[in-house]
């Protein structure tokens, strides 16, 4: 059991004293494990705030802050959503339509038919591309995922890998395929329409390619645990690498992809390019600004040292 003075000095921020029991379990399952590691979580009720915590090391050192970012992986995929319900908005984007009719060039190779609302859903048969590894691999040069319209074009061109209308979640192409129809609809990278149309007018704090300046507030990925007791997983075997699913899920060649993202996220000329998202690219952190708090409990020393 972790005491209250402990627990002052080991997470920043404030809570209502109900949710106590949840702070403590924050505190045992992120601020302490793995070693090095942090985290942050805000949970709100009818509106208002009762958990607005954080703790542990946002990189070896350094210690986590109200205004640490993190890389979200495919909860980008929800706020690149929202900025094509933003285009759904104003009239100039149908959900029911075909892609093409907004962005000709994709449909080439048997895809003219495909609509907005079936990559919505993941069944528009575009889950990855033959030769994808020269443009997005892991392993491969970074500077070939800094270009999204040539990404995109290459989707474009591409033919179908299942038929439209299967379910294949689209973990590699949605941002891209997101961002050719942004680009062809509104003239923008799919980065600054979400910035101007969505991020800016509601304040937040969420970057599809960040902002050069802020790159000191990221916090660095550590490896991730997917095996069973705590381990990476082993490298993937080759028929998996190369099999459907596989090409859906890894962007490496290798099979190592889970460790070579680490390595390719955590690199600050990344972060700092404007990307399609929903392929581990975009950050986000707290909103700063007047956030409600019901029944406050706030921090003792630690707090003062970092807020």
């Amino acid at each position: 059991m972790i005491s209250p003075e402990t627990l002052m000095l080991d997470v920043g921020g404030e809570w209502d004293p109900h949710f106590t029991p949840v702070i403590r379990t924050f505190q045992d399952q992120v601020v302490g494990y793995p070693p090095g590691g942090g985290a942050a979580l805000a949970v709100t009720v009818d509106g208002k705030f009762v958990i607005d915590v954080w703790g542990g090391e946002s990189e070896e050192g350094v210690g986590w802050a109200r205004d640490t970012a993190v890389v979200v992986f495919s909860v980008s995929k929800g706020a690149t959503t929202y900025a094509l319900q933003r285009l759904v908005d104003q009239g100039r984007l149908s959900v029911g339509l075909p892609i093409a009719e907004y962005w000709p060039a994709f449909g080439s190779n048997g895809k003219d038919q495909v609509t907005v609302e079936q990559f919505l859903l993941h069944t528009s048969g575009l889950g990855y591309w033959d030769d994808y590894h020269s443009l997005v691999s892991v392993d491969g040069p970074i500077e070939v995922w800094h270009q999204p319209d040539v990404i995109a074009q290459a989707l474009a061109e591409a033919p179908l890998a299942s038929p439209p209308g299967q379910l294949f979640y689209h973990a590699l192409t949605f941002g891209w395929i997101a961002h050719g129809l942004v680009r062809a609809l509104a003239g923008r990278s799919l980065g600054a329409f979400f910035e101007e149309e969505v991020a800016g007018p509601l304040d937040l704090n969420f970057h599809i390619g960040l902002p050069h300046p802020e790159r000191v507030r990221v916090a660095k990925l550590l490896p991730f645990s997917l095996g069973p007791h705590g381990g990476m997983l082993p490298p993937r075997p080759q028929n998996y690498v190369e099999s459907p699913q596989g090409k859906a899920v890894l962007a490496g060649k290798s099979g190592h992809a889970y460790i070579d993202v680490i390595q390719l996220l955590n690199s600050p000329e990344h972060r700092s390019h404007v990307r399609g998202p929903g392929q581990w690219g975009s950050l986000a952190g707290p909103t700063p600004p007047q956030r409600e708090h019901s029944g406050i409990v706030r921090t003792g020393p630690r707090c003062a040292n970092r807020c």
